[in-house]
C-alpha cells in the first residue's frame, strides 16, 4: 500500500513538472508570436495613450508619419525587446495558470474550476508575469516612442534612432530617472491594469470553452475566435487603467508633460483635461490589435501544448 502511495505521489509529481515545462514552452512561444505579428498596431497605440502635443491624431496620420521618418522597420520599433519580454512574460503567466490549476485538481473530484477561482488563478498569473517582466515592459515603451518625436533630444542620451536599443535604453532611464527604482516607475497602475485584464481573458476563455463548447477540444477556428473574444472583453473592462499604465512609464519625461504624483491625481487630471474620452484614448487601434494577439496567443498556446504533451 504504501509503495502503490509512493508511486502515485511520484506519477503526480511527473505529471505536474511536464504540465508547467509545457506550459512555459507553449505560453512563451504564443506570447512573442502574438506579439510580433502585431507590433504595428501595439507601437500606434502606446503613441496614441502617451502623446501630449495630439500630433497623431488619427490612425492614417500616424502610419504615414511612422513611415516618412523610419521607413518601415518604425513600425516594428521596440518589437525585439517586446519578444525578450513576451517570451517570459507569457511563459511565467501560462505556466502559474496552469500549475494552479493543476494542483487545484488534483486535490478535487471537480473536472474544471470554479468560476471564481478562474478569476483569482487568472489574477495571480497576471501579477507575476507583470513583476517578472516590468522592466523590459518599460524599455519597450520608451523605444516605442523615442523615435516618434515625442520625447526631447536631451533624453535619448545623444543617441539617433538607428542607435537606440534596448541596452542603450535602459542605460538612459537608471542614469536619468533614479537608478534601479526607475525600471518599476508606474508598476502599480500596470498591476491595475494587468492583472483584470489576465483574470478576465483567463475566465471568458475558460468559461466558454465549458459551457458554449461542453469542454470538448476546439477546431482552429474556434479557438482563433474564443481567443479573440476573451481579448475583446478583458481590454473593454481594463482599457483605462492601460491608459494609466503608459502615462506613468513616460511621467515627468520632458517633452511629453504628465506631472502625476500618484494614481488618483492621475484620474483628475485626464477627466479634467481630456474627459472621459482620456481614458479611451487608443482603444480602437489596440481593438485592431488585442483581437489578433489574443487569437494567435490562445490558438499558438493550445497548439503547441497538443504537441508537447504527445511528445
Amino acid at each position: 500500500m504504501e509503495k502503490d502511495l509512493k508511486l502515485h505521489t511520484a506519477n503526480e509529481s511527473g505529471s505536474f513538472l511536464k504540465s508547467v515545462i509545457v506550459s512555459v514552452l507553449s505560453g512563451g512561444t504564443a506570447a512573442s508570436l502574438s506579439r510580433t505579428v502585431t507590433s504595428p498596431l501595439e507601437r500606434m497605440k502606446i503613441i496614441f495613450q502617451v502623446q501630449s502635443n495630439k500630433e497623431y491624431n488619427s490612425m492614417f496620420a500616424t502610419v504615414a508619419k511612422i513611415w516618412k521618418r523610419e521607413g518601415i522597420l518604425g513600425f516594428f520599433r521596440g518589437n525585439g525587446t517586446n519578444c525578450l519580454r513576451a517570451f517570459p512574460y507569457g511563459a511565467v503567466q501560462f505556466a502559474t495558470y496552469s500549475g494552479l490549476k493543476q494542483l487545484t485538481l488534483q486535490k478535487s473530484d471537480r473536472k474544471d474550476l470554479s468560476n471564481y477561482k478562474r478569476l483569482i488563478f487568472g489574477a495571480i498569473s497576471g501579477a507575476a508575469s507583470v513583476i517578472s517582466t516590468y522592466p523590459l515592459d518599460i524599455a519597450r515603451t520608451r523605444l516605442s516612442i523615442q523615435t516618434a518625436g515625442l520625447i526631447k533630444d536631451n533624453m535619448t542620451n545623444g543617441c539617433n534612432a538607428q542607435s537606440l536599443n534596448l541596452m542603450s535604453t535602459l542605460r538612459t532611464i537608471y542614469r536619468n530617472e533614479g537608478g534601479i527604482s526607475a525600471f518599476y516607475s508606474g508598476l502599480p497602475a500596470t498591476l491595475l491594469n494587468v492583472v483584470p485584464y489576465v483574470s478576465i481573458v483567463f475566465f471568458t476563455y475558460e468559461w466558454c470553452k465549458e459551457y458554449m463548447f461542453s469542454g470538448r477540444d476546439l477546431n482552429s477556428l474556434e479557438k482563433l475566435s474564443l481567443g479573440g473574444f476573451s481579448g475583446f472583453i478583458a481590454q473593454t473592462f481594463a482599457f483605462p487603467a492601460d491608459v494609466l499604465r503608459r502615462r506613468f512609464q513616460v511621467n515627468r519625461i520632458p517633452g511629453i508633460g504628465y506631472h502625476y504624483s500618484s494614481i488618483s491625481d492621475a484620474i483628475a487630471q485626464i477627466y479634467s483635461k481630456e474627459g472621459l474620452f482620456g481614458f479611451f484614448r487608443g482603444y480602437f487601434s489596440n481593438l485592431l490589435k488585442i483581437i489578433p494577439v489574443m487569437s494567435v496567443t490562445w490558438y499558438t498556446f493550445e497548439t503547441v501544448s497538443k504537441v508537447f504533451s504527445n511528445v
